[in-house]
């Protein structure tokens, strides 16, 4: 028995024909079309749906916010009351009397003079002006 082995003109049934090549390519081709189809198919539909997901998202928070924010307002104007600063601001004033009381004990007792007053007056000032400042809108 012979070893040997055999050349492709001898052994015809491991020979691929012309139109079995043909046929090999097209399905290749065909296959590398559907996959490139179906992957652009897919990134078209992830990004479409991304895009849809993050309007629908922004468009619900905004309308979200818009409501909260309108309803807070409404309620602060219908009870008059525009927000935390107005009390805070009062508060804040409210800080100042010590220092004028302090200040018109020295100035009482003579141990201090007109500055220490107009030091304490100019103190009051400031705060009021920063208070000014910030609005009262209440935010922090």
């Amino acid at each position: 028995m012979s070893t040997q082995p055999q050349s492709p003109e001898r052994d015809h049934d491991s020979l691929v024909t012309a139109p079995d090549a043909a046929t090999a390519h097209q399905q290749a081709h065909d296959h590398a079309y559907d996959h490139a189809h179906d992957h652009a198919h897919d990134q078209a539909y992830d990004q479409a749906y991304d895009q849809a997901y993050d309007q629908a998202y922004d468009q619900a928070y905004d309308q979200a916010y818009d409501q909260a924010h309108n309803q807070a307002h409404d309620q602060a104007h219908d009870s008059g009351h525009h927000g935390p600063g107005h009390r805070g601001h009062l508060l804040m004033m409210l800080m100042c009397v010590p220092m004028l009381l302090v200040v018109g004990a020295l100035v009482t007792t003579g141990q201090a003079g007109g500055g220490a007053v107009l030091g304490a007056l100019l103190c009051v000032g400031m705060m009021a002006a920063m208070m000014g400042m910030h609005g009262g809108h209440g935010r922090r």
